[in-house]
């Protein structure tokens, strides 16, 4: 059985290293790491103003998902 993970907001399969966990539904999306590199990305990374640390969104709870609705609680 093979246990490939996939992306939450595109459905593709994840490579184990540009691979980011969004911090409002816990699911993991293509995240690139480098400026130039020609993956997707299905998400966004920014610093926390308050507390210095990183966060991470998938597209989906962003609402920057086409036609995606961001689960009850975070865009709503």
């Amino acid at each position: 059985m093979d246990n490939v993970q996939t992306c939450a907001v595109c459905g593709g399969a994840l490579d184990g290293i540009n691979v980011g966990l969004c911090n409002g539904c816990g699911l993991p999306f293509h995240f690139n790491t480098e400026a130039e590199a020609r993956r997707p990305d299905c998400g966004q990374a920014w610093l926390h103003p308050q507390y210095l640390t990183v966060e991470f969104g998938c597209f989906i709870c962003l609402g920057m998902a086409p036609g995606r609705e961001p689960p009850v609680g975070l865009g709503h």
